[in-house]
């Protein structure tokens, strides 16, 4: 049966869209992504509507109007793009992927759920298994169908180059916050520095402005009275990707386990995979998906799709570099997350090694997710003061 069109449900939510045919798209939002997406706008000269953050009228808007199976980022993406197609745009760029993962789907499941919600616009696909083989040209072709224009090669170029930049700078900016989240003296001051270290970032218009912001911003983070004798422990944050980066989808894990004094480590970041779509994923943070899928070898010899065997890796690595323990986080219903959740236990069994799984979806329980993360940290700071009573033991019996 058909859903009651969203003009029906969302009353005034549904603008009427951008003037004189002119053309402005939109894009799903995750993380910071919408940097690189930006830059690129700016140098095309195209008119692009940004996703708002994800909120809780988002996930409702994306429940409304998507099938009950579906994942959590899935109904993320629909609200959001909801969202955007309200505030005008008319046309949506959308990522996807080859292999088992359901990312593979989520264009022609979107485009559909559009329809049917009365939402007509166009639509344009990016293999992200292809930014190697015809990426920039695809895209050249596309405007000029679209636009009726051509497009510049270095106009293309430098946008792309400075919103790599720009979304790298953001990153490694982000990082360097997450390094001092569990250890400030007053709570919210690391992350204010952040958000306007993160602001000239974007207002920069040249790598060398951009990469003079990052230094005065992680200048400006380090400058922030901290507590080095409070006791912490590393928490390594993998799982699908989505669920990692959007603070919304994860209840903002990372300043929880701060709160919670744990230093949040997270190893999936947006230029890793773009370094990996070009065929340069070595350059990415600790040597990228290639180094954890290598490492992930022993226990999934193929990497089966999503970010399974990534996940998987960076454990190993985790262990390997002395962390304390690993949070998994894996949307429902998602088939590759489960498939990495078991073969974590695995090697959660094998070195010893804490993993904690989290399941999220549209009904979870905030509170519920909390009590285990604070449980599990617990353990963390209960581990390394009995590993630090028997190293005393030892030194006390040799000497």
């Amino acid at each position: 049966m058909m859903r009651e069109s969203i003009h029906l449900d969302f009353p005034g939510l549904i603008g009427d869209g951008m003037p004189n045919g002119q053309m402005a798209g939109t894009y799903p939002g995750i993380g910071v992504m919408g940097d690189l997406v930006e830059a690129v706008a700016e140098f095309t000269q195209d008119d692009i509507i940004s996703p708002l953050p994800n909120a809780n009228s988002t996930l409702n808007l994306g429940m409304r109007h998507s099938p009950e199976g579906a994942c959590l980022p899935f109904k993320l993406i629909a609200g959001s793009l909801m969202e955007s197609i309200g505030r005008g745009a008319n046309l949506v760029g959308m990522i996807t992927e080859r292999g088992p993962c359901r990312l593979g789907t989520y264009s022609l499941g979107l485009r559909l759920l559009l329809k049917e919600a009365g939402l007509e616009g166009g639509w344009v696909d990016f293999d992200n298994t292809s930014v190697r083989s015809g990426y920039m040209r695809r895209f050249k072709e596309f405007y000029r169908q679209k636009y009726n224009r051509r497009l510049s090669w270095i106009d293309l170029g430098r946008g792309f180059i400075m919103g790599l930049l720009r979304l790298a700078f953001i990153e490694d900016l982000e990082a360097e916050r997450n390094r001092r989240l569990a250890i400030q003296r007053r709570p919210g001051d690391v992350e204010a520095c952040f958000q306007e270290g993160a602001e000239k970032i974007r207002a920069a218009r040249t790598p060398w402005s951009m990469r003079w912001a990052l230094g005065r911003a992680k200048k400006a983070l380090r400058a922030i009275p901290v507590d080095l004798r409070r006791p912490t422990v590393q928490v390594v944050i993998t799982g699908e990707v989505y669920c990692v980066i959007d603070p919304f989808a994860n209840g903002r894990l990372e300043h929880r386990l701060a709160q919670l004094g744990a230093e949040p480590c997270r190893v999936l970041w947006q230029t890793d995979y773009l370094l990996h779509g070009m065929g340069l994923g070595r350059l990415g943070h600790l040597g990228g998906r290639p180094a954890a899928i290598r490492a992930a070898r022993p226990y999934m010899a193929d990497d089966i799709g999503g970010d399974a065997a990534a996940n998987v890796g960076h454990a190993v690595l985790a262990h390997r570099r002395g962390m304390d323990g690993l949070v998994h986080l894996k949307p429902f219903a998602c088939m590759m997350e489960f498939i990495s959740e078991n073969v974590l236990q695995k090697v959660s069994e094998d070195l010893d090694f804490p993993v904690l799984s989290l399941t999220l979806d549209d009904v979870n329980g905030a509170e519920r997710i909390h009590v285990r993360l604070e449980a599990f940290v617990e353990n963390l700071f209960r581990r390394r003061e009995c590993r630090a009573a028997a190293q005393a033991e030892r030194l006390r019996v040799r000497a």
